[in-house]
């Protein structure tokens, strides 16, 4: 055989050799990475859960009773009724059995079902018919065996929960919740301050989860904190206002877990406006630095919806 032949049957070997050699490192190296995604799912079933909105249902105008299916479970949505003055209210059938009844109020307004793995969730709002109060939401889990559970009642105020409450955010479903805590609060109504507070669903839980955004509120916090010094002493016709934004620095430094913090500059802001450290709120009445700092601290101790 000839020289170069035998060159170039040695060079054929070794490139199917090589061709080989990279197969086997990339067959393997992909089997890795399916056994590690594999892996991480096992461990952390939430990472592969899906989350989607399945209906948003409005009753406010419904003269009749409407009813809404999921599965095996049912909701019958029952409206006022003029001719006996009895409010309206909803009930829950679990394979036709009934399992919940709220007590008739003003009017069922809004349904939300959403999916989170392999549940079924609905949230009912019932409003009582009030000018700015009251809305009271129910959380109910249905399982994939149509079993259904009443997980939370949120007594809402003037706020309510909606499908654009719903957060799925790293794999978890936060629930992002209005508070109006500080209605009325030194201020008439439409001045009056509302902040956000997160719960995170877990499992059959709902958990208070301020600290999963320790960062958004922070930033919140400091806005407000940059317009106090600038903010009238008196509220303008844009609703600018030295209090609300310093009960907003306050507020969200404190759900963030820096209210310390905050309450370092507290008496220097106040007395920004009123060195005397006595002032006049928005309805004319005496407000005390002291006094002003305890009434804020004893509303954010309350955890509104626990």
């Amino acid at each position: 055989m000839k020289k170069p032949t035998i060159i170039i049957i040695v060079v054929l070997v070794v490139l199917v050799a090589l061709a080989g050699l990279v197969l086997h490192f990339y067959k393997a190296s992909i089997d890795s990475a399916g056994k590690s995604t594999n892996s991480n799912q096992d461990k952390n079933p939430s990472a592969s859960a899906g989350f989607s909105i399945l209906d948003d249902k409005d009753f406010n105008s419904s003269t009749k009773m409407e009813s809404y299916k999921l599965g095996d479970a049912e909701f019958k949505i029952y409206p006022m009724d003029d001719s006996t003055n009895k409010g309206g209210y909803f009930e829950v059938y679990q394979q036709s059995k009934k399992v919940f009844s709220s007590e008739p109020n003003y009017g069922i307004g809004e349904l939300v079902a959403f999916k989170l793995g392999e549940n079924k969730y609905v949230i009912v709002d019932d409003y009582s018919g009030g000018a700015h109060c009251c809305d009271t939401d129910y959380l109910f889990r249905i399982n994939k065996d149509s079993q259904v559970k009443l997980l939370k009642k949120f007594e809402m105020g003037n706020a309510r929960l909606t499908k654009e409450s719903l957060l799925f955010k790293n794999s978890k479903l936060y629930l992002v919740l209005m508070d109006d805590s500080f209605q009325y609060f030194h201020v008439p109504y439409a001045l009056s301050y509302f902040f956000t507070q997160y719960y995170r669903l877990d499992g059959d839980n709902v958990v208070v989860a301020n600290s999963d955004f320790k960062d958004d509120l922070i930033r919140t916090a400091e806005a407000c904190e940059a317009k106090i010094l600038k903010d009238p002493i008196k509220a303008d016709d844009q609703g600018h206002y030295w209090l609300n934004d310093l009960i907003c620095y306050v507020t969200n430094y404190t759900l963030a877990g820096k209210q310390a913090d905050a309450l370092k500059k507290f008496d220097g802001y106040f007395n920004h406006f009123y060195p005397s450290g006595t002032g006049k709120d928005e309805f004319g009445e005496v407000i005390k630095r002291d006094t002003l700092k305890k009434e804020i601290i004893d509303i954010l101790k309350d955890e509104r919806f626990k």
